[in-house]
């Protein structure tokens, strides 16, 4: 875990920490566990309620694709969801990345409040 966050970091908590996010959570995933790790994945910005997780990738992600798929489909298999934007587009449009991640809280669980009682 990092001390100090990365520009993109501090300006994605910035726009998203009002919207209940937290920062730099710690998840252990069933896989973790069964290897007796002690911790898991550190999350860039995640919202418990909606179980979204927001990564923001640098330069290093494009090289570790493959990598962040498979931590995608943990994540996925126990629940979290996860939106991924490059750093260069939360520091250049905040507002656009701010307005995509309150549309992907807004349509999450849509099924669930639209099934018969």
């Amino acid at each position: 875990m990092r001390l100090a966050p990365t520009p993109a970091e501090a300006k994605a908590w910035e726009v998203l920490q009002r919207l209940g996010f937290e920062r730099q959570v710690s998840i252990t995933t069933p896989r973790h566990r069964s290897a007796g790790a002690t911790n898991g994945w550190i999350l860039d910005l995640f919202h418990r309620k909606k179980k979204l997780c927001v990564e923001l990738d640098g330069g290093v992600h494009a090289r570790t694709k493959g990598r962040d798929g498979r931590r995608d489909r943990a994540l996925r298999a126990i629940g979290i969801a996860t939106l991924r934007f490059p750093n260069s587009f939360v520091l250049k449009q905040p507002q656009l990345f701010q307005l995509r991640v309150v549309e992907t809280l807004n349509g999450m669980g849509e099924e669930e409040e639209k099934a018969p009682a």
